[in-house]
């Protein structure tokens, strides 16, 4: 279980996670909206029937790129490297406007057991899988926004911007980044 530092910690992180989620997700329905507003939802034109496949499949390997990462990066193999190398606390605690060390951060974090370091460390590094993930399925729905603009119909947007958003409602971000197992195995690792 962890301590209330670490839990504070995690939601602070999952908070600015779900924040930059939902910034994502709302642009994706917003790319959809303007198109619809320019465009409306008429048949497809004639005229884009060389440049479908070519988006389609570049929609399709954006979601298998997305999908296949986050599942590399995220994998318990690559949990665990991070949780068992050095962690960096200076680097936790520095502000990211500044650049400088907080001090009253730094002791608290020093304060925390290593395990909690380490779980910590663990959901720092899964914040770079989430948005580069986030900016992938942000792709699906720009090809969708391509194609509809080629071929002047919202309606060839529906279903890139409907594989988008379901791509980012399975990359949603959770309070615990982290299963009770993963926990349970980190608490067991040894200390360097």
């Amino acid at each position: 279980m962890p301590s209330l530092e670490l839990r504070k910690r995690l939601d602070e992180m999952a908070l600015f996670q779900r924040i930059l989620w939902l910034a994502m997700t709302l642009a994706i329905v917003v790319y959809g909206l303007v198109l619809y507003a320019i465009v409306g939802m008429r048949a497809a034109a004639a005229n884009a029937a060389d440049e479908r496949p070519v988006l389609v499949a570049l929609a399709v390997a954006s979601a298998a790129a997305s999908t296949l990462y986050r599942r590399r990066a995220l994998s318990d193999r690559a949990i665990f490297e991070v949780a068992a190398g050095p962690v960096d606390l200076e680097a936790i605690a520095r502000n990211p406007q500044t650049r400088q060390v907080d001090e009253g951060e730094l002791a608290l974090l020093r304060r925390l057991p290593l395990a909690e370091q380490r779980l910590l460390a663990v959901a720092r590094a899964q914040f770079t899988p989430m948005v580069l993930g986030l900016a992938l399925n942000e792709s699906v729905a720009l090809f969708g926004l391509v194609l509809g603009f080629l071929e002047g119909s919202g309606a060839a947007y529906l279903p890139f911007g409907i594989a988008a958003v379901a791509l980012n409602l399975a990359h949603f971000p959770r309070s615990m980044p982290f299963s009770a197992e993963t926990e349970r195995r980190v608490w067991l690792l040894r200390a360097p």
